[in-house]
């Protein structure tokens, strides 16, 4: 999703051939996105979507911190105090359900008419129901109804087929 960010920032296109272009000399305020957005820019040549995904699933570690600093910082989680066996700092949501923020966006901007949902609606469903976080919303029906029907946008088809893709290979059992 860090990816989808970037684009909808206008920080990178993604081709029709699937490869990311990154921005060149564009920056981001967000320290997670700017992080991301380096790796991209120091690539001498673009990349398949999928190549980046697998980029940032290898860098799990690190992306997740990341995201974890990310959510600190505009106070949605608190970094507990580690002890004195724990090497890195743990992190916890300050509100129990982490999916009612996602909720409240998608209720207040679907609307009737399909042509008037944001592009940032569709994207924000389309992510949850890749990672599968769709049933922990409790979106009444008829919403999630308009939200699949509305089509995704196609400049970032290749980065969410590539998206299945990796997933379906990490869960995979080898």
């Amino acid at each position: 999703m860090l990816l989808v960010e970037l684009y909808q920032a206008g920080q990178l296109q993604i081709g029709r051939d699937g490869k990311i272009y990154p921005t060149r000399g564009a920056s981001n305020e967000d320290q997670t996105l700017n992080a991301v957005l380096a790796d991209l820019q120091a690539q001498r040549y673009s990349e398949l979507a999928a190549t980046w995904l697998n980029y940032l699933v290898r860098r799990d570690e690190c992306a997740t911190t990341l995201v974890w600093q990310r959510l600190v910082r505009g106070g949605d989680a608190l970094a507990e105090k580690s002890g004195w066996r724990r090497r890195r700092s743990r992190y916890v949501l300050t509100e129990l359900r982490a999916t009612i923020w996602a909720r409240r966006y998608i209720e207040e901007h679907v609307t009737d008419n399909i042509e008037e949902i944001p592009e940032t609606a569709v994207v924000l469903w389309r992510g949850l129901k890749e990672l599968r976080l769709d049933a922990a919303l409790e979106i009444a029906p008829d919403i999630e109804r308009r939200l699949d029907r509305t089509p995704l946008p196609a400049d970032l088809a290749p980065l969410f087929a590539a998206l299945t893709h990796v997933l379906a290979r990490l869960a995979t059992p080898l």
